[in-house]
């Protein structure tokens, strides 16, 4: 099924260090400029054109970091739906839970998840972790 919607993706990795948090961020956000991970709030950036996985790229993708407490941080990037070249669901599908793997992977990454927002929602997921979550299985991306 070719993508044909404005809703929001959002991949999230989550309970990490301040410095997982930004080594992580920076591997998304390749070629914007480096900036401290924040003690408190929101760190923000925005790429024009990621490549995800097998020549899938996503225009306008945003990655925030975000901070709980001096400790504890998660990383999330979001996008719109048909912001991307992939030309059906199952590609981007694949494509973007390869890409989170692949991440978790290199950055020791415990938990992650995406899917329609809010992806916390998990009704809403496309994958969590290393497994297919609901909407990747009926293909109702």
């Amino acid at each position: 099924m070719a993508l044909m919607t404005k809703e929001f993706v959002e991949v999230v990795f989550e309970g990490l260090d301040g410095t997982v948090a930004l080594n992580l961020a920076e591997m998304i956000s390749v070629g914007t400029p480096r900036l401290p991970v924040p003690e408190e709030g929101v760190w923000e950036t925005a790429v024009d054109n990621q490549i995800i996985k097998d020549g899938i790229s996503i225009k306008n993708v945003h990655v925030r970091i975000l901070c709980y407490d001096e400790s504890v941080y998660d990383v999330e990037m979001n996008f719109i739906l048909n912001d991307t070249n992939a030309g059906t669901q199952d590609a981007l599908q694949f494509s973007l839970h390869g890409f989170a793997l692949e991440l978790a992977e290199k950055c020791g990454v415990q938990s992650y998840y995406g899917g329609l927002e809010p992806a916390a929602d998990q009704e809403t997921r496309i994958f969590t972790n290393e497994k297919a979550g609901p909407l990747f299985l009926r293909g109702e991306t």
